[in-house]
């Protein structure tokens, strides 16, 4: 967008400079000028016009190329955008998924993950670690696109947020599930701050997916 504006003013003080060229000729031409025309060579002006029509064609055959490159890059950047959108999109809704079917679920967290959790073999990944990788499928993919500068700040910044978060809340709530079943006061304060976590997953998950949605229907 900004070659474009700079582009258009070049192709305008080109245009500017050629209006008035045209009307320093015509004035010059009705005797307004008249210490100009008495010296003036109308020789030269069979090399400057074409000369200046020539330079004018150019800038607007290069302002026309420039322009079709211009928009193909915005339809590519475009497309990496639609991309981006649906793997984060995807993403975050596999997030809601597992914490509100596993995780959140009070039977399924003390009969099946918590006893796999306890006695799982050392030679393979935890249970622990697999839920918490469980959703980003296409972390590789979108961590590339960040590196490639394709994604912006505040986009990467939510989604390492949101990354972060969840596993935190994910080990928390299989490693600590015991301790959570007791009222010790000295366990009030890693009740909240889980609880907190909870929320805050909640509140991120939902505002990005409202964004992704604004964004693809835009």
């Amino acid at each position: 967008m900004k070659k474009t504006k700079n582009y258009i003013k070049v192709i305008t003080c080109v245009i500017v400079f050629l209006l008035i060229t045209i009307i320093t000729i015509i004035l010059d031409y009705n005797n307004a000028l008249y210490s100009v025309s008495k010296n003036f060579n109308y020789d030269f002006l069979g090399i400057f016009i074409p000369n200046i029509v020539l330079i004018f064609i150019f800038f607007i055959t290069y302002f026309l190329i420039e322009k079709r490159s211009i928009e193909k890059e915005e339809r590519l950047n475009r497309n990496q955008l639609d991309i981006l959108n649906i793997m984060l999109q995807k993403t975050y809704t596999d997030c809601k998924k597992v914490i509100d079917k596993f995780i959140n679920d009070p039977y399924t967290l003390k009969e099946f993950i918590v006893p796999r959790n306890s006695s799982k073999k050392s030679s393979t990944p935890s249970i622990v670690n697999n839920f918490q990788e469980l959703p980003f499928g296409y972390d590789e993919q979108i961590m590339k696109m960040m590196y490639d500068g394709l994604i912006d700040k505040e986009i990467i910044n939510k989604y390492l947020e949101i990354k972060d978060v969840y596993k935190s809340y994910v080990k928390s709530k299989i490693d600590f599930y015991d301790l959570l079943q007791y009222d010790a006061k000295e366990l009030n304060s890693l009740k909240e701050s889980i609880k907190e976590d909870n929320a805050r997953l909640s509140n991120l998950i939902n505002e990005e997916l409202a964004r992704i949605e604004k964004s693809i229907k835009e």
